[in-house]
């Protein structure tokens, strides 16, 4: 029943079960080691002659993994739902699609909490002189998708270098 759900060639397939989220075969794989950084959560269903790898996610932790799939993988979602909007039905039907430049239907999901829609973002300007040449170092941690950049170049006097690295990388 689940094997249709684990295939998957551009997309990942997650199954909405109301109060956790699984998600099977390949793409419970690929969850193991992205979210989880380990094997060791996935349970094998179905028969052992042809065992289908499963995760399971709680809502919180798939919401997160969500935004960062969307907007740092850079990776296509699919969500399913239960026929009918019943628990014990064993038919799924698509629910929601999301793909990095189209996220309205999951808008509500990945930015639920108000305070993620302005992610925390620290960047830090040193300016010196260098053999003449103004230049401009620059440093930005961002803790909502755990990257640090570091750049150094040279400026003029408008300050439009920076202002470029700004709009492009935060």
């Amino acid at each position: 029943m689940y094997q249709r759900f684990a295939s998957h060639v551009p997309n990942l397939t997650l199954k909405d079960h109301q109060d956790f989220y699984t998600a099977h075969g390949d793409d419970a794989k690929y969850i193991a080691q992205e979210v989880y950084h380990t094997s060791s959560v996935i349970k094998l269903l179905g028969t052992k002659s042809a065992p289908l790898p499963s995760v399971t996610l709680s809502t919180t932790l798939a919401k997160e993994f969500l935004r960062d799939a969307l907007s740092v993988k850079q990776l296509r979602i699919e969500i399913w739902i239960p026929e009918g909007g019943k628990k014990s039905s064993s038919k799924f039907v698509l629910n929601r699609q999301a793909s990095p430049g189209n996220i309205q239907e999951v808008e509500d999901l990945i930015f639920a909490n108000t305070e993620i829609t302005s992610p925390p973002i620290v960047l830090a300007l040193r300016v010196s002189q260098l053999d003449g040449v103004r230049t401009l170092g620059t440093a930005f941690a961002d803790a909502s998708i755990r990257k640090i950049g570091v750049s150094q170049f040279a400026e003029n006097d408008l300050f439009s270098n920076i202002e470029v690295c700004a709009i492009r990388h935060l």
